[in-house]
């Protein structure tokens, strides 16, 4: 090799002053450091030089030598030409194909079919330039510098293929249809990678096709100088790019849906998802089945990597870092994923990417528009209007409101990105096609693990797991219809199957029931601020909080009709907004935390991975912290702040229907979509609604068939309130929400209970500890109120304090205190209820408690 090296750098111009190569220079002074850290017994040392720069060097002579060979080669008629130049090529390529394999399979099979040992064929039949590239592909995975290769006949690997990418030139896809501002043909062509792996797979090259999903042909990457340096692959957007994903929430709900215990899903991370199946389906190919190979390609990898593509644009516009054409370009990059190339306008047939499948798909579905899918019509109008968002000088720099509406467009696209894998896995269920029902249910039903968990169960184990009865069908479209709403699409947008005699799907309507309770307003919206609240319980799960602190600060599903158009209510907003002064309360919780903001400020604490206070906290505790603190101090005074909203509206003399308006808002609030329209809820709740009937199962206040006393209460009242909107007696209505604010108190009260009992067995870094904490916060003002003594009592038990044993002074000091202030709150002791095995209006501890505590038996 020492010979080799000067051999070569004579003739690639790699020669020190000495007129030795200077590698050889480089790998004796590697060699004689070695020598001397073996000495001095440093086998670590030796190995580090052994790996990070001996193997490095190496390499270069034999790179040199395939390349002055395969020149050699290249100018040949035939073999028998340069019999000796022929023999050292094919070596010499031998010799490096298994490094170069290691990081690119494409470039190692292209320089072993190059320089095979063939007499009879033409040798370097595509010339000596393909070889070069497939060498200048892999240098920087290999890290070498390409400088140290140097340059062969003023052909150098540092500027091999330069393009002239102009950035403002445009691109024109779907033959005229959408002509991109900037740049972006180079994505487009990610299309003719998965036309050639059909064609590959059509013709029985599996292996092929495997080479072109790893390691891209057509999608060509550059560097800043416009310098080729490798391609796209349908691989790398799962197996390499979903690192950058990691706080975005789509790739976090998915991985949340398939991972298994260990966070693995078909044997490998669950974040690589899509790359699993895919390569499951690779293995899978059998005649007809071929295409579902491409198919998963498109719908599971290029999918998530457009949506990634998508959260850059909206993270970058938040962080200020667009400037120029960046918004514009990025955008262009998204639409390009969508349309890809070799697509005609309109043609199901003639394209390959989303846009293909959304043309064919509204053929199926009978919602074209104009001659091309509705789909597609609504998603390019959405990318025009973020592209105009973001063209404006400054856009996001000097306008505060530019990421907010960039926002609502592109969460609009996402949903809207839904509609073909929606109208896809009906229509395979229509069809009977079993193995594209497992396959498209990949690609959708993770999603509704964050709409409605237990229909994600029930759907996961009918479709994904292939177990479903094709009389089940029809039942299956319905409920799969049902979240809708939750993914932000309607029965218009997803249209009528060709296969159906009369429509089939009712949209849930604005003013369906919620737990029974039929409102007099549209109120949806509201109620579906309960999905942000579980969804973010699922990215604290996946602690994902830079993507918590986003869904709450500008929240998702509550989409209502502004001013100025649609606009998001966020969870933020409730929590910090000036209006809820309008509850007699929330003076109490501003002067006991000494900031108006306090449940914003505990939330954003926690979020904050630097704070002081939560630094030893872990992420579950971190979950607990925000998702209760949302669900019972914010949506506890932002419901009551709606109530009164409405009995101030009944004062004012305003009309009706505005207080009736704000009346359902806070029911809205306090029982949430997920509860569903049926009298008594679901299991699925996220609010007050579901938080009492959870305690009435623990502390035996439940009434008949397990229904809640205090729901039961509260439904009666919220009625009640309604009647005396209606019949304009203010005076009542008052009384009325006063009394439900004293009934929120009670599985408050029991939650802290609960809490202190089982805290009290519990470590300090428990889940339970943290969210005890919480619950003490939801009542620490009124008991403030009452008694500060007592409220301390509370406080000191209760208290966030690592390394400090939780309820120190015992489960009977804590119920002593909550005794002490019942009356106080105009609470009657026993609506609090003695499941425990505590009463709560004596103190005494019964002698078949399973909860034993410091002090047996206590007084108040």
């Amino acid at each position: 090799i020492y010979a080799l090296a000067k051999e070569t750098a004579d003739v690639f111009g790699t020669t020190e002053g000495s007129g030795n190569a200077a590698v050889n220079e480089v790998l004796i002074g590697v060699l004689k450091n070695g020598r001397d850290l073996i000495s001095e017994d440093d086998c670590d040392g030796a190995l580090s030089i052994i790996t990070s720069q001996t193997l490095e060097q190496l390499p270069i002579p034999m790179i040199q030598g395939t390349l002055f060979y395969a020149d050699k080669k290249g100018k040949a008629n035939s073999h028998s030409d340069l019999s000796y130049e022929l023999a050292s090529a094919y070596v010499l390529g031998e010799s490096i194909q298994p490094i170069i394999y290691s990081v690119n399979i494409t470039s190692a099979e292209t320089i072993k079919s190059e320089l095979f040992f063939n007499l009879n064929s033409k040798p370097v039949t595509n010339g000596a330039d393909v070889v070069f590239d497939a060498v200048t592909f892999s240098l920087a995975s290999l890290e070498i510098d390409c400088n140290d290769i140097g340059s062969y006949k003023n052909r150098t690997l540092c500027n091999s293929e330069v393009v002239n990418l102009d950035p403002e030139t445009p691109t024109i896809l779907s033959n005229g249809l959408y002509t991109t501002t900037t740049y972006v043909q180079d994505r487009a062509n990610i299309a003719l990678d998965l036309k050639a792996i059909n064609d590959a797979l059509n013709s029985g090259s599996k292996e092929l096709a495997l080479v072109l999903y790893r390691d891209g042909e057509n999608s060509n990457t550059y560097d800043e100088n416009g310098i080729k340096n490798g391609h796209r692959s349908f691989a790398s957007f799962s197996t390499d790019e979903t690192k950058n994903m990691l706080e975005e929430p789509l790739l976090n709900i998915y991985t949340y849906a398939l991972q298994d215990k260990d966070g693995n899903y078909l044997d490998k991370e669950a974040r690589l998802y899509a790359d699993s199946i895919v390569n499951r389906e690779f293995n899978r190919i059998s005649p007809g089945k071929t295409l579902l190979v491409a198919e998963a390609m498109l719908i599971l990898n290029l999918w998530m990597f457009l949506i990634h593509e998508l959260y850059q644009t909206l993270e970058n516009c938040k962080n200020k870092m667009i400037v120029d054409t960046d918004g514009v370009h990025s955008i262009d990059e998204a639409v390009a994923y969508w349309i890809g190339d070799g697509q005609i306008t309109g043609d199901g047939d003639n394209g390959h990417l989303f846009y293909a499948l959304a043309e064919r798909m509204g053929d199926k579905f009978q919602i074209n528009v104009n001659g091309q899918s509705k789909t597609n019509v609504d998603i390019l109008r959405l990318f025009n209007q973020a592209k105009l968002e973001l063209s404006f000088p400054d856009a996001c720099s000097e306008n505060p409101n530019t990421y907010s509406r960039l926002r609502l467009i592109i969460l609009k696209i996402l949903s809207r990105m839904t509609i073909p894998l929606v109208q896809s896995l009906i229509h395979y269920l229509k069809e009977s096609d079993r193995d594209r029902v497992s396959l498209y249910s990949h690609s959708l039903i993770p999603l509704i693990a964050a709409c409605n968990p237990e229909l994600y169960a029930f759907l996961r184990n009918k479709l994904m797991e292939n177990t479903y009865n094709v009389i089940e069908t029809d039942d299956i479209i319905k409920r799969l219809q049902t979240v809708y709403g939750c993914l932000g699409i309607s029965c218009d947008d997803v249209g009528q199957h060709v296969s159906d005699t009369n429509d089939q799907c009712i949209d849930s309507s604005e003013q369906n029931p919620i737990a029974g309770y039929t409102p007099s307003s549209k109120i949806q919206e509201y109620a579906q601020l309960d999905l942000d609240i579980f969804e973010i319980s699922i990215l604290m799960e996946m602690g994902a909080l830079k993507a918590v602190d986003d869904l709450y600060s500008y929240g998702k599903h509550a989409i209502v009709d502004g001013i100025n158009g649609p606009e998001i209510i966020s969870l933020s907003s409730i929590a910090t907004t000036s209006d809820r002064a309008i509850v007699p309360q929330f003076d109490a919780y501003v002067r006991y935390y000494e900031d108006k903001n306090y449940a914003d400020t505990l939330i954003r604490t926690a979020l904050d991975l630097e704070s002081e206070k939560m630094r030893m906290s872990s992420n579950k505790q971190r979950k607990e912290i925000v998702v209760k603190s949302i669900q019972y101090l914010v949506i506890h005074m932002g419901a009551l702040q709606a109530l009164y909203n409405a009995l101030s509206s009944c004062r004012d003399g305003i009309r009706n229907s505005i207080a009736e308006e704000a009346w359902d808002q806070g029911v809205a609030l306090l029982i949430g979509s997920l509860e569903g329209s049926s009298h008594g809820g679901s299991t699925e709740g996220q609010c007050f609604y579901a938080l009492s009937k959870t305690r009435c199962q623990e502390f035996g206040t439940c009434g008949k068939e397990g229904y809640s006393n205090v729901n039961a209460k509260l439904e009666s009242l919220l009625y009640t309130g309604k009647g005396e909107i209606q019949g304009g007696s203010c005076n009542a209505l008052g009384r009325t929400v006063k009394k439900i604010g004293t009934l929120l108190l009670i599985p408050l009260i029991q939650s802290n209970l609960k809490y202190a009992i089982s805290n009290e067995k519990k470590a300090w870094d428990d889940p339970d500890f943290a969210a005890g904490y919480v619950f003490s916060r939801t009542i620490l003002p009124m008991a403030e109120d009452v008694s500060h003594e007592h409220a301390e009592t509370i406080k000191r038990n209760m208290d966030f304090q690592f390394l400090v044993e939780p309820v120190g002074d015992g489960v009977g000091a804590v119920f002593n205190a909550f005794g002490a202030i019942y009356g106080g709150l105009n609470i009657n002791c026993n609506d609090i209820g003695d499941g425990t095995g505590i009463n709560p209006c004596t103190g005494i501890i019964s002698s078949n408690s399973k909860n034993p505590s410091k002090g047996n038996v206590f007084l108040y």
